[in-house]
């Protein structure tokens, strides 16, 4: 019977033969799985455990690449330092820590409120939407007095 190393696809004929090719340092860990950070001995060990139900049953963090072994962990993982993560509201320039509370904040009342011109009196349904109004070449146009001919930057200086 032989004893087959796997890392380097070799047959020995005794166990202690294989234990010792194995313990030798040639056959350190140096492939790596990119979403759990275990270490194999070979390319075909990394391919096993990729395609392996154990690889698809890992915990997956939804604000960033990492997965992790067990619920626990993932739990872990949110309330540590090293997960910071910050979403933010492109409406109101506001940061929330997860993807979770910035989608609560973006269907909550508060947010849902409009956003008027001052000059025109449009209203838009974010703040980016009303400074690209404020920026734009249809909102720059001047305003110009009946009186004097003067032209005005807004209808509140005129």
């Amino acid at each position: 019977m032989s004893h087959y190393c796997a890392a380097c696809d070799r047959c020995f004929n005794t166990s202690i033969s294989l234990l010792q090719h194995l313990n030798f340092s040639a056959h350190a860990a140096s492939y790596e799985c990119d979403s759990c950070d275990h270490k194999f001995d070979s390319q075909l060990i990394l391919n096993q455990h990729l395609s392996s139900l154990v690889h698809a049953l890992l915990y997956n963090c939804d604000d960033c690449d990492h997965s992790f072994d067990s619920q626990e962990i993932l739990e872990q993982h949110f309330n540590s330092s090293l997960h910071i993560s910050v979403f933010e509201c492109h409406d109101c320039d506001r940061e929330f820590e997860s993807q979770q509370t910035l989608n609560q904040h973006l269907n909550s009342f508060a947010h849902s409120s409009s956003y008027e011109c001052d000059d025109c009196d449009r209203e838009f349904e974010s703040q980016q939407t009303l400074n690209q109004h404020l920026n734009s070449f249809a909102h720059s146009s001047s305003y110009e007095c009946n009186n004097c001919d003067r032209k005005f930057e807004n209808q509140q200086t005129l």
